[in-house]
């Protein structure tokens, strides 16, 4: 199945679960992040919901993703990744504050 991207949404959802093994490897590693939660939906978009809007502030500076303030007073950004280079997957990051 496939959803306007030239890459299947199971392999989108393989290659989004790699860069989520990615980002703990880093975690652990190097980084000192706050918790997110983190889902996968069913178009292989992952979706993080991070605690307030210091902790969502890290994240995004991480990820390098912009925040906008919504309507609703989270903040909130996005970013597509392709982590496994140019010609592979595009995998839609969404980044929210609670």
């Amino acid at each position: 199945m496939t959803d306007g991207n030239t890459h299947s949404v199971d392999k989108r959802a393989a290659a989004a679960l790699n860069l989520l093994q990615r980002w703990a490897a880093d975690i652990v590693t190097a980084r000192e992040l706050p918790e997110a939660r983190w889902t996968l939906d069913d178009n292989a978009r992952l979706h993080g919901l991070a605690d307030g809007d210091e902790d969502t502030a890290i994240w995004a500076d991480y990820l390098g993703i912009d925040l906008t303030r919504t309507g609703t007073s989270a903040l909130a950004g996005h970013r597509d990744y392709t982590p496994d280079g140019p010609h592979g997957p595009v995998i839609p990051v969404i980044l929210t504050s609670t």
